[in-house]
């Protein structure tokens, strides 16, 4: 932290002014003359008309000019260390008054206004009543300064009798001289080894040594005040937050400010502080720390009004994560003196950690389990870490570790097999807490996981431009590949026969994690158990933009100047800017912006897209200026833009740059003091420095005095302890003008502390880990934290590579080649004082082990009797496979050897000896000269046959496309259920040792002590009656009793009976033809007899499919028959299913025929409405017509139309009405049917006709 104050000015001969730029509008008329009385140390703005003008300042006290300065966007504000009368004039670009009087410059055409303004002395006159013999006490600002004595009480000016010199004195000093009554006096403070013997009192003031002045007046009162030569500024510290520090939702500010201006706690003083007197802000824009107080437009107010000492807590949700912070304290004093504190770096981090986990081993049979949790970020603490085995609480693991690796030992319980859980809390350094596995999270007990996959494609840590990637690799082919992606979307493929499987379209997050996806790859077996997880790192990686924001193109810079430029990065990546400048005169336009032929002048690197440069650091004249954004993957690189360095006062280079760092005492300052180069070049008078802001300043020794360059050295051996110790320096040159800069010194003797490796974390390293295929060997990244900023070195070999860790400590090297066999690297890191820290190494052997395969038994296995135990080993590399050793033990005991043959793959083994048990390992070890490798499998000793518990069938009766499906559950006491077979036989036909078994599933429990199966099988059978039976077998291929249970097979579709329509009471049937025949344009009730199993059916009847439903009273399928339209005969299909699935679909059943209704007419062939037609039918008996005794006459409609059904029989039908001689038909039908005969009436005639009309009316009218 660094504490800075007002007064850091700069001397412009006899004045002494700062020149700072504020945000205030701009000014679109002439600038007004301001008569204002301004107290010393008092800020005065001063705002121009036209941007781009010149501003042209003039003592007019002694009228001299003091230099000019550009007037840019934002207004000037001068303050001076001297008292008197002063003009500002605005002046067009180009006009240079420096060697004109103030009339001359006013009289230019490129004249434009002027502002004027007073300045009164440093402190108010002091008009206290002091006796003559009274002491007066004077504080001073250095006890190596003087004090000049006038009288001014005929006034303050050349005519003021010089009383001569004071030596100031520390604590205070003491004036003591002949004081007239009723006279006014001056003691004007000098800096040490000047003095104004012989000069009078303006000229005195006029000196650059001159400090400060203080008056009193002597009458003959008594007054005891100690009289200060000014006023202390205050002073301002940040305990918190420190250095790197992270938040995630509020950050806490602790600061503290005091002024040595408050001498009595009790009581405010004048000059010090007041009671809220602290304003906080913060800023995103500063990258180097400078000694000049934080410009307004570069913090923002985060609160004001807050008390000296104390803490603030700010909600931070509205920051940017990767963007580099800073805290700003400033306190002012109650005569508007301002204290400055900036903080180091602090960050935002919204995002909750995320753990890969991994258990070593993945697969135990009891042996305790390493679990390794490496966070996406360094956490706070260790994290919570838990395990729960299957069926059983969880139970916490005690972590150790720090950074992001983290590792604790889980103890197994026996009892509990199966897949055990883990679980993980984590709190990241900015307080996010993250429960989120990406990879990883399981381990086997007592059962066995697949092999994990080879992931053939990507490599590990590989950086893409695209939002999707393709994942490619082999795994055992009974398996499937599932894919996780940052813990959250998945994926899955079937590997083909050979176990090749390939997963494309997968989606990438450009936001998680910032852009650094994890890929977590399994293979999950029949029974639902994954495998080891394999995690692939992938960073989506979208490169930063940038757009240069300041200076405007072809803007005149002076003295301070901010280059700065809007960037964004959609990772939200730490962002580093380098800041690059080229003389104008050397650079090539044609080049690309990442060439070398253009030879670019860094001027700094900071994590901010601001920079306060000082541009005395180049000399005079046209640059051009580029800002280069780096997110550690990418760069981009801004537009150009050209601007013009103008300086006029003398200036600074340092050989070591902005700042001296150093890790031992003393320090030497080495540089060179330069005037500007004008058209008439001063020369170098003198340099000086000050170790205490400015209060007491020191001539250093300068070669070259009187040139217009001059070189000095100077060593500081006070400063021993750590720390920043601002030196400050000033220039004088022949022009009584002064240059002004701050140097800082900082003494760093606390070495950086060891960086910490992230990754690789595995001792051995093989292809596998290949993260370049073009390259030939294995290519790695070798990546970890260290201190932010720092060079980090790597070391193999006798040779070395550096990089620069990240603005939040992250390294990486990348390409990091391994030779085979071991390979020794170190790492250190160096800050920027040299201080090395202690070295960590890695050792890493590059080696591809043995391949070990037990090919019998299997793991988990049983064995009895002679047993046979055969191997495969192999090693890609072709190294000379040797010791090998076969071993075996039992529960936690001692391992035993086997008398194998070294250059053979099997051993027969006779375990009948041993006594029965499951908890036996046999464990096959071999080398191939760089590493050792072992596969251990668990094993049983068993001679005891399994049991079946239960077996039942899904269904006992299936049709044509059924499936049989059973489960049940199958017990072993020792090496465990393996498979459950089943087989099919023709019921009362015994098992054979012909009858061919099939292998069920186990759901549940393979080779554990109880096991749940299914069986599931399609049906191919025949109908008939069948057994089927099954049995089960264990890990040591003992077989137990068979249990059955009987099925009947019907693969025949529901068969299809009589069918018809109703009308009425009356059954409507098919005709010889199979035909219905109905009336067109009326709704008919169709029924048709179905088999019993029936579960649904319809018909289809022209365009019409009619659903069919049972009716329970009966037994027959029924619908309703839409009316048909008629004409030609329309076709009856039937769809009929049973409860086995057998059907029988759009079956012909026969088909809809039509006849027209009946009609009744006259002879002239219209319609007669309201016609009776009797209906009488034969009887067989009597051979009489006799009335149908169920049947009323029926009546003609309105269109002479009649509609009517009869059963079967033969019938006479008699059309009559009045006035008309009635007409019978006769007719026979062999089934019932809709009737259609039509009648033609003919009226009575003649004489005959007479008579039947009487007849007639007798009948009807009597």
């Amino acid at each position: 932290m660094i504490f800075k104050h007002l007064r850091y000015d700069l001397f412009l001969g006899s004045l002494s002014v700062i020149v700072l730029c504020i945000l205030m509008p701009t000014s679109a008329s002439a600038i007004s003359t301001d008569e204002s009385q301004y107290a010393l140390g008092e800020t005065v703005h001063i705002t121009c008309a036209t941007i781009g003008h010149i501003f042209q300042l003039y003592d007019l006290t002694n009228s001299v000019s003091v230099g000019g300065y550009p007037c840019e966007e934002t207004p000037n504000e001068f303050i001076f260390d001297n008292v008197g009368s002063y003009a500002v004039l605005e002046l067009a670009l180009n006009t240079n008054c420096d060697e004109k009087t103030y009339g001359e410059c006013k009289a230019l055409d490129t004249y434009f206004g002027e502002a004027t303004f007073a300045y009164a002395i440093a402190v108010s006159s002091d008009q206290s009543q002091y006796t003559s013999s009274e002491a007066i006490v004077i504080t001073c600002d250095s006890d190596t300064y003087v004090l000049q004595l006038y009288d001014i009480t005929g006034g303050a000016d050349a005519s003021a009798p010089n009383l001569g010199v004071t030596p100031c004195e520390s604590p205070s000093t003491t004036l003591s001289f002949d004081a007239v009554g009723g006279h006014t006096y001056a003691a004007l403070e000098l800096q040490g080894d000047w003095d104004c013997e012989g000069m009078d009192y303006n000229s005195c003031k006029s000196q650059f040594f001159f400090i400060a002045e203080v008056t009193f007046i002597f009458n003959g009162a008594l007054n005891e005040d100690e009289l200060r030569l000014r006023s202390y500024p205050p002073e301002v510290t940040i305990l918190s937050p420190k250095a790197q520090t992270v938040f995630s939702d509020e950050a806490l500010i602790i600061y503290g400010a005091t002024d040595k201006n408050d001498i009595d706690p009790t009581q405010e003083s004048a000059m010090g502080l007041g009671k809220k007197p602290v304003s906080l802000f913060y800023s995103d824009g500063i990258g180097e720390l400078s000694y000049d107080l934080v410009t307004a437009e570069n913090k923002k107010l985060i609160a004001k009004d807050q008390p000296a000492q104390g803490s603030y807590r700010w909600k931070i949700t509205d920051l940017l994560p990767g963007v580099a912070y800073r805290f700003i304290v400033d306190a002012i004093d109650n005569i508007g003196a301002i204290g400055e504190a900036v903080s180091d770096f602090f960050y935002v981090d919204f995002s909750t950690p995320e753990f890969t986990v991994s258990a070593d081993p993945p697969a135990t049979r009891g042996a305790d389990v390493m679990i390794s949790v490496d966070s996406s970020e360094d956490l706070r603490d260790a994290p919570m870490v838990s395990a729960a085995q299957e069926g059983r609480a969880p139970a916490l693991v005690a972590m150790k570790g720090e950074g992001s690796h983290y590792e604790g030992i889980y103890k197994v319980v026996p009892g509990y097999d199966g897949v055990a859980t883990i679980f993980v809390e984590g709190t990241d350094l900015g307080g996010n807490i993250g429960t989120t596995i990406v990879s990883g999270g399981t381990f086997a007990v007592g059962v066995n996981p697949p092999p994990a996959p080879q992931i053939s494609f990507p490599r590990n840590n590989d950086v893409t431009a695209s939002s999707t990637t393709s994942l490619s690799g082999t795994t055992r082919p009974n398996t499937t590949i599932v894919l996780t992606v940052n813990g959250a979307d998945i994926y899955t493929a079937t590997p083909d026969t050979e176990g090749n499987f390939t997963i494309s379209n997968i989606s990438l997050s450009k936001d998680k994690n910032r852009g650094m996806n994890t890929l977590s790859v399994s293979a999950k077996d029949i029974l639902g158990i994954l495998s080891e997880a394999v995690p692939i790192k992938i960073k989506f990686n979208v490169p930063p933009t940038i757009f240069f924001a300041s200076p405007a193109a072809d803007a005149i810079l002076t003295g301070s100047a901010t280059l700065a430029a809007t960037s964004t990065d959609e990772n939200a990546d730490f962002l580093q800017f380098t800041y690059q400048i080229i003389s104008a005169k050397d650079f090539v336009s044609t080049e690309s912006a990442s060439s070398t032929q253009n030879e670019w002048i860094r001027l700094s690197e900071v994590p901010t897209n601001r920079l306060a440069w000082d541009t005395t650091e180049v000399e005079d004249g046209k640059y051009i200026v580029r800002i280069i954004v780096d997110d550690g993957l990418a760069k981009a690189y801004s537009d150009i833009r050209s601007f013009t360095v103008r300086n006029t006062l003398p200036f600074f280079r340092f050989e070591n740059g902005r700042k001296t760092v150093s890790k031992s005492s003393p320090v030497t300052i080495v540089g060179r003091a330069l005037a500007p180069n004008l058209s008439s070049r001063p020369t170098i008078t003198g340099v000086e420095y000050s170790l205490d802001k400015g209060k007491k300043w020191t001539i250093a020794k300068i070669t070259g005095a009187g040139s217009s360059e001059a070189t000095f050295s100077v060593a500081f051996p006070e400063f021993t302890k750590e720390g920043t110790y601002p030196v400050l320096w000033r220039v004088s040159d022949s022009r009584k003008l002064f240059g002004r800069t701050t140097h800082p010194i900082i003494i760093d003797t606390t070495p950086s502390r060891a960086p910490l490796i992230s990754s690789p974390r595995a001792a051995v390293v093989g292809d596998a880990a290949d993260e370049n295929a073009i390259t030939k060997g294995v290519q790695i990244t070798l990546s970890g934290t260290a201190e932010p900023l720092s060079t980090v070195i790597l070391g193999v070999a006798s040779s070395s590579r550096t990089m620069k860790a990240a603005i939040d400590g992250r390294f990486a090297f990348r390409d990091v080649s391994l030779a085979r066999g071991p390979n020794a690297f170190s790492l250190s890191a160096s800050d920027i004082a040299g201080n090395l820290s202690t070295t960590t190494t890695l050792n890493l052997i590059y080696d591809n082990p043995p391949q070990i395969i037990f090919l019998e038994p299997k793991s988990a296995r049983g064995l009895k009797g002679n047993a046979r135990i055969l191997w495969h080993i192999t090693d890609s590399d072709g190294d000379m496979i040797q010791g090998i050793e076969l071993k075996f033990r039992r529960g936690a005991g001692a391992f035993q050897s086997l008398p194998i043959d070294p250059t053979a793959t099997s051993f027969n083994w006779d375990v009948s000896g041993l006594s029965e048990a499951a908890d036996y390992e046999l464990v096959l070890q071999a080398g191939d000269g760089f590493t050792t490798t072992n596969e251990t499998i668990g094993f049983a000793i068993d001679t005891t046959p399994p049991s079946l518990a239960s077996f039942t069938l899904e269904e006992n009766l299936i049709g044509k496309s059924g499936v049989l499906e059973g489960q049940g559950e199958a017990r072993d006491t020792l090496s465990g259920i393996e498979y459950v077979e089943y087989a099919l036989s023709e019921k009362g036909v015994p098992l054979s040792d012909s009858t061919e078994w099939f292998v069920g599933l186990i759901t549940r429990g393979f080779l554990q002590n109880t096991a749940s199966y299914s069986i599931k099988q399609e049906s191919q059978l025949t109908d008939g009656i069948y057994s089927m039976s099954v049995r089960a077998v264990d890990g040591a291929g003992n077989v137990s009793s068979e249990l059955s249970e009987d099925v009947t097979v019907d693969t025949v579709p529901p068969r299809i009976g009589s069918f018809g329509m109703v009308e009425g009471v009356l059954q409507i049937t098919p005709d010889r033809d199979g035909a219905l025949v109905i009336y067109p344009g009326k709704e008919e009730s169709f029924r048709v007899s179905l088999e019993g199993d029936t579960k649904s059916a319809s018909l289809t009847i022209g365009e019409h499919v009619l659903p069919l439903q049972l009716d329970i009273r009966s037994g027959l399928w029924q619908t309703t028959v839409p009316a048909l339209e008629g004409g030609k005969p329309v076709s009856i299909l039937i769809t009929a299913e049973d409860g086995l699935g057998n059907t029988v679909e759009k079956n012909p059943l026969g088909e809809i025929g039509f006849v027209n209704r009946g009609t009744v007419r006259d002879e002239g062939g219209a319609a007669m409405k309201g016609i009776p037609i009797a209906i009488s039918t034969l009887d067989e008996n009597s051979q009489e017509y006799v009335p149908l005794s169920s049947a009323q006459n029926i009546m003609t409609a309105d269109d002479g139309t009649y509609e009517l059904a009869l059963p079967q029989g033969t019938y006479r039908l008699t059309a009559r009405t009045r006035g008309y001689a009635a007409v019978e038909h006769m007719l026979t039908l062999e089934r019932p049917a809709f009737i259609g005969e039509s009648f033609t009436l003919e009226k009575f005639k003649g004489i005959r006709g007479l008579f039947n009309r009487l007849l007639d009316y007798w009948n009807y009218s009597l």
